[in-house]
């Protein structure tokens, strides 16, 4: 059953466990965000709701797709927590993760940024993971936590909504729609436009959700909707 890895769940779960590691707080997991929004709704779950021509479109603009999941300080205490699909530079370190690669990167002060990159699965990868834990016990190690504080009582809500609030870049396929009826002005700055087969795909400037959502739903006809990718760098 492939709906842990292509929903987004074991990513979820792995995000809750360094959410508690960066934030010394247990997240509920069933309130991380997982669905990308679209321009008049909310998408799939995980990987589920990508299509060929939305990939082949981030490839044209120098992007690559990739389940990212990211928590950061939120405001009031919450945490925001997202796992979703987001459209990474193509020469960027995350751009180049594939296969059973993984990357965790980190941002912190005062450190700064610093990254770990290694295979999360496969016969060597489970294997030495295993061995590892087993060599703790024999030796009497302790847990991971054990210099954390205690987290308290119940896991608390992330804020789900946090993610779409900042203003950032945002991709879309736009099918059966002409690159000259997008009108790149009312994308913002530094937007682009490129013709793919069966539509265009757009990469808007720096912009809040609502305002992405607001440029591109006079482009497309009644009953058809597009997935709003978050793009990062």
């Amino acid at each position: 059953d492939p709906r842990g890895d292509v929903e987004g769940d074991d990513a979820v779960n792995k995000l809750v466990l360094l959410a508690r590691l960066a934030f010394g707080t247990w997240l509920e997991p069933a309130t991380i965000a997982r669905t990308p929004p679209t321009v008049r709704g909310r998408g799939r779950p995980g990987i589920t709701g990508i299509t060929s021509e939305e990939m082949a479109g981030a490839y044209f603009l120098g992007l690559d797709l990739k389940l990212l999941a990211a928590v950061e300080a939120g405001t009031g205490g919450r945490l925001a927590a997202a796992v979703m699909p987001t459209c990474v530079p193509q020469a960027s370190p995350l751009g180049g993760t594939d296969g059973v690669l993984n990357r965790i990167e980190v941002r912190a002060e005062p450190v700064g940024d610093v990254a770990f990159e290694g295979p999360g699965a496969g016969g060597d990868a489970t294997s030495s993971a295993v061995l590892g834990d087993l060599l703790a016990i024999a030796r009497g190690g302790s847990s991971t936590w054990a210099g954390l504080a205690p987290a308290g009582g119940s896991p608390i809500p992330a804020d789900a909504d946090a993610p779409f609030a900042a203003s950032r870049a945002w991709f879309a396929y736009l099918p059966g729609i002409a690159p000259e009826a997008v009108p790149r002005g009312a994308l913002g700055d530094g937007a682009a436009v490129e013709e793919v087969l069966g539509g265009t795909v757009v990469r808007t400037g720096p912009s809040t959700l609502a305002r992405a959502r607001e440029a591109i739903a006079p482009l497309l006809p009644d009953g058809i909707d597009a997935t709003l990718y978050p793009v990062t760098d």
